[in-house]
């Protein structure tokens, strides 16, 4: 795992890794808390390792799922953290007592990807059985389902759900190569973006709420102007599979990860690659190993 600094007052024109953390399983998700130098990784081992800047070991460790886990988002204040796993629940943990306090069952199989709303009441997952939902926090019920099987939703596995600055909208991306935005209030779907000729892996809205980044198979990462039917204001085109992506906390920086262990960097105003960082062992050969699986900013 590679932590980014920025050394430019401008953003990334430079770089230098700070700090590795050493992990004894496949990584496939992390998340930044809102309190700094803290964050989390998902891991396949069934795992969440808990990190400080500056430790060489993890400062917790979270156990209760029963498969692998493929993503993490902290709560708003930062004291829970919510997963996504492969044993087809999405689990909310208070960070203090390293505790499980929710586990949302309703999934028929692998739970991709889950989110927390910015007001921290609605959490959101998205499955490989076609469907997505929204979960009351309170209650841990359901309040809306979108099932492809039924002809709403997504035709395919659920990769990646985002929710919107404001968290009235939420973005999802499918294996069907499609990233949708949906009003979280009536369930209705507000845009349809089908610009990638392979399957969708990660979804991220800006900072401000205005656009719409997806990663996809096809070697791309588009962003899209969420005020426009068709809006593809910029396609990134990368040298292999675009499986993560996350905005800086500025917006003016989006960066990208690939399947060969490539984190690009672009700029959102020139819309110009401003770095790449190879993370791969084997320049020559990469393997499924180098794969930037996970990509996340730093609180700003």
């Amino acid at each position: 795992m590679l932590n980014l600094q920025s050394t430019s007052p401008t953003g990334f024109n430079r770089t230098r890794r700070v700090q590795k953390f050493q992990h004894t399983a496949e990584l496939n998700g992390i998340a930044s808390s809102p309190e700094p130098g803290v964050f989390s990784s998902a891991c396949s081992d069934r795992s969440i390792c808990l990190w400080r800047y500056g430790s060489e070991a993890p400062v917790g460790q979270l156990h209760g799922h029963t498969g692998q886990i493929y993503s993490v988002d902290y709560c708003p204040a930062g004291s829970t953290l919510l997963s996504a796993s492969g044993d087809a629940t999405a689990r909310l943990w208070d960070i203090a007592s390293e505790q499980e306090i929710l586990c949302l069952r309703g999934h028929m199989r692998d739970v991709n990807s889950a989110a927390v709303s910015p007001d921290g009441r609605v959490l959101a997952t998205g499955s490989d059985d076609y469907s997505f939902a929204l979960w009351d926090r309170a209650s841990g019920k359901i309040t809306q389902h979108w099932d492809g099987r039924r002809g709403d939703g997504h035709s395919g596995r659920v990769y990646s759900v985002a929710f919107s600055p404001d968290g009235y909208h939420l973005a999802t991306g499918a294996v069907d190569k499609r990233a949708k935005v949906w009003d979280t209030r009536t369930g209705t779907c507000l845009r349809c973006y089908s610009g990638h000729s392979d399957l969708v892996n990660a979804v991220a809205f800006s900072p401000d709420g205005k656009f719409l980044a997806s990663a996809s198979d096809d070697f791309t990462s588009h962003v899209w102007m969420l005020d426009a039917l068709q809006g593809c204001l910029a396609v990134y085109q990368h040298e292999s599979e675009v499986v993560s992506l996350a905005f800086s906390g500025s917006g003016h920086t989006l960066a990208t990860g690939t399947h060969c262990g490539d984190i690009c960097l672009w700029d959102l105003t020139s819309h110009q690659q401003t770095g790449c960082l190879g993370v791969r062992q084997d320049l020559e050969k990469p393997t499924r190993y180098d794969r930037v699986t996970a990509l996340c900013f730093p609180p700003t």
